[in-house]
């Protein structure tokens, strides 16, 4: 039996792609309005929230699970981690008071009587709320995270896995993606054999085609983080409809 070749995706002609193949503060947006907020790590990300303007009016947005960073998924259950978890939060919304005008995206546990959720929170002006749940739970999540729900505003505050939520018709305009791109979930499962650089790579631009062939999307944001499992750089990008 003759075995097939891994499958590569390259980017269809219906959108401009931007890359940030590192960590650091990457502003996007017809008015720079979006602040991705790229860490591999927590203290990493505190320093470049410090970064922040003041004065700063647009949305602020760290990759998926970033106040977990650090923590692996089988110690969440513990007290001692959840209350690290809590801290961190914490500590966000001390900052989001010296810049009143920034809204920050933060990816994190949400602990809760009705489950646990990996969840994305609001943060302003010392105030959070939670504004999506991921809905698409990966095997390894599973024992740790309830699915959740997906955010409806017409800019879709996404987490990772759930932008494969989005590759059919759809009311999002623009999509914010909070990622820690750890696991491609592309459907043909020889690309698993692909390089880590390339599979990685085929499975973003796998979904960005679909969200962008089949939809009426804008935009799509990724602000992306490292797992420690893989040693690429991480996939921060901006996809743009073209006119």
């Amino acid at each position: 039996m003759q075995q097939r070749n891994p499958t590569k995706y390259y980017p269809s002609g219906k959108y401009n792609l931007q890359w940030w193949r590192q960590t650091g503060i990457f502003y996007t947006g017809e008015k720079n309005e979006i602040a991705s907020v790229s860490a591999n790590s927590w203290e990493e990300y505190i320093y470049l929230m410090h970064k922040i303007p003041r004065n700063y009016t647009g949305r602020a947005i760290s990759p998926e699970l970033m106040t977990a960073s650090g923590i692996s998924l089988d110690d969440l259950a513990l007290s001692t981690a959840r209350k690290a978890i809590r801290q961190r939060v914490n500590d966000i919304a001390k900052i989001s008071k010296f810049t009143p005008r920034t809204e920050i995206i933060l990816g994190t546990p949400e602990f809760s009587s009705a489950g646990n959720y990996n969840a994305l929170l609001s943060v302003k002006n010392g105030l959070a709320r939670v504004i999506a749940r991921k809905q698409l739970i990966m095997p390894a999540e599973s024992t740790s995270f309830t699915p959740g729900y997906l955010s409806q505003d017409s800019t879709h505050n996404v987490i990772c896995a759930d932008l494969f939520n989005y590759i059919e018709e759809n009311t999002a305009r623009h999509i914010q993606a909070s990622c820690c791109w750890a696991t491609p979930l592309v459907p043909q499962t020889e690309c698993a054999t692909l390089p880590d650089e390339e599979r990685y790579y085929s499975a973003m631009i796998y979904i960005l085609n679909e969200i962008f062939n089949n939809t009426e999307t804008q935009s799509v944001t990724i602000v992306d983080r490292t797992p420690d499992s893989t040693n690429i750089a991480p996939l921060n990008c901006r996809a743009t409809r073209r006119l």
